[in-house]
């Protein structure tokens, strides 16, 4: 029997993040995209031990996403390289069995199957040995058509008799093994077999579609690690500095009134200067703040000017791509076409000037950051809700300048201390009969105050504009550190693969339905994903590409002819719109062409046999003889070098897999050679499949 750990009931998942590294995130491929992998190290794909319990844990969550082929070499390294449990002879027929028809199912296949089957009966029964009991059960059943089975079970064929009890025990495993099968045999199956094995399917399909918590999810998959915000400076105050010329008068009058009074009394006139400028540095204070504070005002309504009138910003040099320009720019009027309130006026005409304000900023700062555009995004919508919300200009923090603001308790104080200081020492010099004295530095005074007061309230204007630069950087922090919140429970690319698959699923089960077909009815189906003209696609390392929209091909292969439906899924959503469908018989298929742009090697540079490949592109085109072409795919596959015990899986043989095209050569290929004789050579190939396996 397994030790405790790997007797365990159902898949174990490790815990997987989709958070990355600063740079390490793309996004919407609008434009040009730049830095085209993400990378994380999320465990449903990668292992970083060679932990037999760690590395079968990654190939059942392989199994799991859908992705059958990787789990498949694992866990074939680990039967037969490594002391082995009928767990893991479980999950290796389900991975040699998962997303393959018949056709894709050669001798080596079948024969692998037998070994693991053959361990299993060797050892002492268990749950595992049962569900595996239930695959081969199925399997047993492949050369029956619909009526065949009809026929010996109301015959009460013996061996029907044992084949059907096989099937009944798959209702008596758990839910999770019963799902498992369900997934890895869909293709295979057939006849009251698959009926048996679809029963129930479609409410967990539907119920497994959203779940999760998808709807609230699933769009932040596609966003970017946000780029943290930056102090960005206003434009510049537009304050004249105090004329200098005013400020030497008044303290050249100050001097020459203290001069007269010092030809005969030196220390009045010292005492009358001091006390003289001491109040003068008192006055200054007078009306500072009020002014500094409509100079403030007055360069907000300057700014709304500048930015009302400011055109979409440009390149400056090669150093900011102009592809990137143009995103940036397409990203803030997105965001605030999305953020439009329900009231009155014309919201691009109320929000001109936050839009060029943001547009501007965002050039000037991340243009050179060598990240997508997305990857401000947060700040767009952060922006646009602000400027939704009113409240004054968005580009200023909430709670800004106000002319208005009532004068501190210290600063009047500080006035009335400095009238005093002026009135006691004018008075004395007028009252000693010092009367020219007293007028010049009065006037001396009041040129100095003047020039004093100026040169107050523009530094006090700048310290304002300064705190409000940084109290707009806080309030964007803070609404950086929401946005992370907000993206913390990111779907895992597990989640993602699943969802899919149960789209991908559903779009199946309705294509039958509508076609009025029971599941017995379709001897083999095909179902082919591509992403959908105008999808944002987001790509991780080792993982195929993700769309925010697909369009999806499915053929149903039924005993009368062939069956295709296409429809464009939204995957943010998991609405299915503008459905087309076509029907046509065997004998009407005439052709199919396959065309693959690459190379296929034998061996390796030292001379050892091996078989690789490398390529480009492959396209799929069906014909009827009419000529009508009612099926053109083309995938781009990339390089088919690379190493699935690594960490970075073939893009090219993602793609295909991801995409069902791999699985659909075979199938319509056959279709289109037999013509009218497919289903019954159909039949002929389950006969043989069936006693290469169990004879």
């Amino acid at each position: 029997m397994p030790d405790d750990d790997e007797s365990r009931e159902g898949p174990q998942f490790t815990q997987n993040s989709n958070t990355a590294p600063p740079g390490s995130w793309v996004g919407n491929q609008v434009g040009q995209n730049y830095g085209s992998v993400h990378s994380d190290n999320s465990s449903t794909y990668n292992y970083s031990t060679e932990s037999p319990d760690e590395l079968q844990r990654a190939a059942v969550n392989y199994l799991a996403a859908d992705s059958p082929r990787p789990a498949e070499k694992i866990l074939h390294d680990l039967m037969w390289g490594r002391p082995s449990t009928t767990e893991r002879a479980y999950y290796y027929v389900l991975s040699i069995l998962g997303g393959r028809s018949i056709y894709d199912i050669d001798r080596d296949l079948i024969s692998e199957v037998r070994k693991a089957w053959k361990f299993c009966a060797s050892k002492q029964r268990d749950p595992w040995c049962d569900a595996l009991d239930v695959v081969m059960g199925l399997l047993r059943c492949l050369p029956y058509t619909a009526e065949e089975e009809r026929k010996d079970q109301a015959a009460g064929d013996p061996e029907w008799d044992s084949e059907w009890m096989d099937l009944a025990t798959l209702e008596d495993l758990p839910v999770e093994r019963q799902e498992e099968i369900r997934q890895n045999l869909a293709q295979i199956a057939s006849g009251l077999a698959k009926d048996r094995l679809e029963a129930g399917a479609r409410e967990r399909v539907l119920a497994a579609r959203v779940g999760a918590g998808r709807l609230a999810r699933v769009w932040k998959f596609f966003e970017q690690e946000p780029l943290g915000p930056r102090l960005y400076p206003l434009p510049p105050l537009q304050v004249a500095t105090p004329d200098r010329r005013l400020s030497a008068g008044g303290l050249a009058l100050l001097l020459s009134g203290g001069a007269l009074v010092a030809v005969d009394l030196w220390w009045a006139a010292l005492a009358a200067l001091v006390g003289l400028l001491g109040s003068s540095w008192l006055l200054t204070a007078w009306g500072v703040e009020k002014t500094a504070r409509q100079h403030v005002l007055d360069a907000e309504k300057h700014d709304a000017e500048l930015y009302r009138t400011l055109p979409d910003p440009r390149s400056p040099g090669h150093w900011v791509p102009s592809e990137l320009v143009a995103d940036l720019c397409r990203l803030v009027d997105e965001q605030f076409a999305e953020a439009r309130p329900h009231r009155r006026g014309t919201w691009s005409e109320q929000t001109v000037e936050v839009r060029a304000y943001l547009k501007k900023r965002l050039v000037d700062q991340y243009g050179n950051s060598q990240r997508p555009a997305d990857a401000m995004k947060w700040l767009a919508h952060w922006y646009a809700r602000r400027a939704a919300a009113s409240g004054g200009p968005a580009w200023q923090p909430r709670g800004s300048t106000a002319p208005d603001a009532p004068v501190p308790a210290t600063v009047r104080r500080q006035l009335w201390l400095g009238f005093a200081g002026t009135a006691v020492t004018l008075g004395a010099l007028t009252a000693a009969g010092e009367l020219l004295e007293a007028l010049l530095m009065g006037l001396g005074e009041a040129g100095v105050v003047s020039v004093g007061r100026r040169t107050a309230a523009r530094q006090r204007a700048l310290a304002l504009r300064e705190s409000a630069e940084r109290r707009l950087l806080a309030e964007e922090q803070k609404g950086h550190a929401e946005w992370l919140v907000a993206l913390a429970d990111r779907p895992t690319e597990a989640e993602m693969a699943r969802w899919l698959a149960m789209d991908k699923a559903h779009v199946r089960y309705d294509a039958i339905e509508r076609a009025g077909l029971a599941d017995r009815d379709v001897v083999a189906y095909v179902v082919m994903t591509e992403g959908a003209k105008g999808a944002a696609q987001v790509r991780k390392k080792g993982r195929p590409p993700r769309y925010t929209a697909y369009l999806v091909r499915v053929f149903l292969l039924s005993y009368s002819g062939v069956r295709e439906a296409t429809a464009r899924l939204d995957f943010l959503t998991g609405d299915i719109s503008n459905e087309t469908r076509n029907l046509f018989r065997y004998e009407a298929l005439a052709s199919a062409s396959v065309r693959e742009n690459g190379v296929r090697r034998v061996r390796d540079v030292k001379g050892t046999p091996m078989r690789s490949g490398r390529q480009r592109t492959v396209s799929f085109t069906l014909r009827l003889l009419n000529g009508e072409e009612i099926v053109s795919v083309r995938e781009p596959s990339h390089d088919l070098d690379g190493d699935l015990d690594g960490q970075d899986e073939d893009l090219a043989d993602l793609v295909l897999r991801n995409s069902g095209l791999e699985g659909a050569l075979r199938i319509l290929e056959s279709v289109a050679s037999e013509g009218a004789d497919w289903i019954r050579r159909d039949l002929e190939r389950r006969e043989r499949w069936t006693h290469d396996l169990f004879e």
